[in-house]
């Protein structure tokens, strides 16, 4: 059982890099399985076609970030003002550093893929619809604890954040410069900021002092 585990694990990881920068249509099940360093035999013991797998794959990517994000610092801060800006900071991190790719499997897929697939098209949605959750429910606890200058939807805000990254990621594309990226979540940052006024790091509001973050 271990052995089939580490098998699947390795098509799925493989596939997630290659698609993540070369995309889904372009990824050939034998690039991936040439990626993994197992037999086409193996890719198809366990998924019966590449749209099997790409529903495979949209999950593995939505797991790898979760456990990715549930080790990051910021998730540690009590105040769930500070954690928001600790988790736009995170984002700040990944697009600074040049060993991470800057793409999105959910918005690669999405754009590829939804019109001629409605299997895949459903799957991207779940993916940004849990994300958008997950956002929506930090902007309720700040809104508990630090009642807004203005009345706002959570869940609204939380897929304009998801609009700001992905179509980010667009430009970064386009213009091969991932500062946009970094740009477009200060942006964002700054219009949170101008909801909610200013606290310090340790959560006292306001003092004056903007959020404590990480820009070394």
């Amino acid at each position: 059982m271990a052995t089939e585990h580490s098998t699947k694990t390795k098509l799925l990881d493989a596939g997630q890099r290659l698609m993540l920068s070369g995309g889904y249509t372009a990824t050939t099940v034998d690039q991936v399985c040439a990626e993994a360093g197992v037999t086409k035999g193996s890719f198809f013991h366990y998924f019966k076609s590449k749209e099997e797998f790409g529903e495979a794959l949209l999950d593995h990517f939505w797991e790898s970030g979760q456990q990715m994000l549930a080790s990051a610092p910021f998730t540690e801060l009590a105040d769930p003002l500070v954690r928001l800006h600790g988790y736009l900071d995170h984002f700040v991190v990944l697009a600074r550093d040049p060993g991470v790719p800057n793409s999105c499997l959910f918005g690669n897929v999405s754009q590829e893929m939804a019109p001629v697939h409605p299997a895949l098209r459903a799957r991207c949605g779940e993916g940004f619809g849990a994300w958008a959750e997950q956002i929506a429910r930090e902007l309720d606890e700040a809104k508990r604890l630090h009642p807004p200058q203005v009345d706002f939807d959570s869940g609204s805000l939380a897929r304009h954040f998801i609009a700001v990254y992905e179509g980010s990621l667009i430009l970064v594309k386009a213009h091969d410069d991932a500062r946009v990226l970094e740009e477009n979540v200060e942006h964002f940052r700054r219009y949170v900021t101008a909801l909610f006024g200013q606290v310090d790091g340790n959560g006292g509001k306001p003092d004056g002092q903007a959020p404590s973050r990480n820009r070394d």
